[in-house]
């Protein structure tokens, strides 16, 4: 059957096409990927306030699920990636003058909380960042991002 519909589709020139969306595996992969961020968002449920590149935030992770421990994490966020399940942010501080940058997925069961310190931290709160990614601040001075 599937020799006669090639033979087909050549002679005429016409490719016969499977669109239905229950045959496609990106569909699936998109559902699979919403079910996954309903259930981060229950879990979390009001622990993030919300903030933007160029705020200080406080970030509070578990080492590890089995023993309980957290370490709270302040920074500068310097980028934003909204990308569904894998959504992340960076903070940037600078601890004993050398640079530490850390990379945080916000569905991750680790996350215990994020807390908003100060808005507008590079500019003092006088105006608002204009660019989503900070990447510029690793070069300037550390005064930048450090709280």
């Amino acid at each position: 059957m599937l020799q006669n519909m090639a033979l087909r589709a050549f002679s005429t020139g016409v490719k016969t096409k499977l669109n239905h969306p229950s045959r496609r595996a990106g569909h699936l992969m998109t559902q699979l990927h919403a079910e996954e961020v309903a259930k981060a968002q229950e879990r979390i449920g009001e622990k993030f306030e919300s903030f933007r590149p160029g705020d200080a935030v406080e970030v509070e992770l578990m080492l590890n699920k089995s023993t309980q421990k957290t370490q709270r994490i302040k920074g500068v966020v310097i980028a934003e990636r909204n990308c569904g399940i894998a959504s992340s942010f960076t903070i940037r501080n600078h601890i004993a003058e050398c640079g530490f940058e850390q990379k945080i997925f916000k569905h991750s069961p680790l996350l215990v909380s994020v807390k908003l310190l100060k808005e507008k931290f590079i500019s003092n709160g006088q105006k608002k960042v204009r660019r989503a990614k900070l990447y510029y601040l690793r070069d300037k001075a550390p005064r930048f991002t450090t709280l």
